[in-house]
């Protein structure tokens, strides 16, 4: 088994948790890194790495690591469930946060918006390069318009939502429908508002700009009642 790991030190215990995991897949082996490294394709430096709880490792290689040491199904899902934990509490807070509702209650852009960034984080914030390879083949997650989707500064056709949630790892029919009926929320809530916003302007145009700037002035002005006031 070659010379003893030094203690694992990491910076929370999502990651410590990743680490120990990893060394106890490699003893239950019997494997050296050496020999992990033959069956990985990975150096020996990348797989200690990996294991030291310094820092949280790709996903890649906590993947090659557990299927080095002959890790079945069932112990790759718990990899994966592991790195994303990891990988989430090691990540800085997102403005995003703060405007996160369920799913469930997501009602307009901005709230679909959070509900997205929020989604790739807990799946480990993957790269908006490893997001588009995971949407298809033929670029329907372009890295482009997943920069500005993610930052709010493009609202995700329907195409697009159902194929970022995938990616994200969301396979769950039922929690896909919930997702495409929230875009449609959004959508529908949109669609309102740009109508009201147009009838106001039809009506703005109608009484004429000195009306209009009249009216304004009035409810600008209007004094509330004092406490006197019966």
């Amino acid at each position: 088994m070659g010379r003893a790991e030094r203690p694992v030190t990491p910076h929370t215990k999502d990651l410590e948790e990743l680490a120990l995991w990893l060394r106890s897949q490699r003893q239950r082996a019997g494997l050296t890194y050496a020999k992990l490294s033959a069956e990985t394709g990975m150096t020996v430096s990348r797989l200690s790495r990996a294991a030291n709880g310094d820092a949280v490792p790709s996903l890649e290689v906590v993947e090659a690591y557990a299927k080095g040491c002959g890790a079945a199904l069932k112990d790759l899902r718990m990899a994966r469930r592991l790195w994303r934990r990891a990988r989430l509490s090691a990540l800085p807070s997102s403005p995003a946060e703060q405007h996160f509702v369920h799913i469930s209650m997501v009602g307009s852009w901005a709230e679909l918006w959070a509900a997205m960034v929020h989604l790739r984080r807990r799946s480990g914030q993957p790269s908006l390069r490893e997001l588009q390879s995971r949407g298809g083949k033929h670029g329907e997650l372009a890295r482009s318009t997943l920069s500005l989707v993610l930052r709010g500064q493009a609202r995700p056709s329907l195409e697009f939502l159902h194929r970022f949630v995938r990616a994200c790892g969301v396979t769950s029919v039922a929690v896909i429908e919930e997702w495409q009926q929230a875009w449609a929320r959004a959508h529908n809530r949109s669609r309102e508002t740009d109508l009201l916003q147009h009838y106001e302007q039809l009506f703005a145009l109608s009484l004429g700009p000195s009306t209009v700037r009249h009216l304004r002035e009035r409810l600008t002005h209007v004094e509330a009642p004092s406490e006197s006031s019966p």
